[in-house]
């Protein structure tokens, strides 16, 4: 497990590991249990006294990418209970290569996590603590947003992030062992990053 760049991620294990297998993917068993069940008002607030109900698209389990190319579905999780402060509830999804594909034994996986937030103001905190140890960022574009992107070409790992209202959206890519042999498959990593983030945002509704 590489040290020089955590992402601590609250799903199911509490742990997203760059750099190695997500925890979740290999223990996902362990840690506080995660409910599939959606609630309806996922603020916890009344919705009386003039305030919108919720929708469906505030809910972090429907911004996770049903499929992505090349890749197969291993673990997914859409209402995980909070841990954050301020935060409402979480969800994740894990994609490891598909036999054949041009990702299988470069790409370790891939994890989209989403964090929903009841407090706006909790976000940048909130993401602060998932992103550790100075993993310098830097603003790309991706389907005409702005995300921010993080490269470790040391430990081969690939990390974006980005907010939306009151959502938090996290992608970790790692490189397979045999993957970071080719100094060339951090490209490789890098689209399959971008592939990510750009499912995910079609998501927006």
């Amino acid at each position: 497990m590489n040290n020089t760049m955590l992402w601590v991620i609250v799903a199911v294990a509490a742990v997203l590991t760059l750099g190695a297998t997500l925890y979740l993917m290999n223990s996902p068993g362990k840690g506080p249990a995660a409910s599939n069940t959606k609630t309806e008002n996922p603020s916890g607030q009344p919705k009386g006294n003039g305030e919108q109900p919720q929708t469906s698209g505030d809910l972090a389990g429907d911004r996770l990418p049903e499929k992505l190319d090349g890749f197969m579905e291993k673990f997914r999780s859409p209402h995980i209970d909070p841990v954050l402060e301020g935060e409402n509830h979480s969800a994740t999804v894990t994609f490891e290569p598909a036999a054949g594909s041009i990702y299988e034994r470069v790409i370790e996986s891939i994890g989209v996590t989403v964090v929903l937030f009841d407090d706006p103001a909790k976000i940048s905190q909130g993401q602060a603590q998932l992103l550790t140890q100075g993993l310098k960022l830097e603003p790309t574009k991706v389907e005409d947003s702005e995300v921010q992107m993080g490269v470790n070409a040391e430990t081969g790992d690939i990390g974006v992030t980005w907010t939306e209202g009151r959502l938090l959206f996290l992608i970790a890519t790692t490189l397979s062992e045999e993957g970071k042999k080719d100094p060339k498959n951090l490209e490789i990593l890098k689209r399959a990053a971008i592939m990510a983030a750009t499912m995910v945002l079609k998501t927006k509704k």
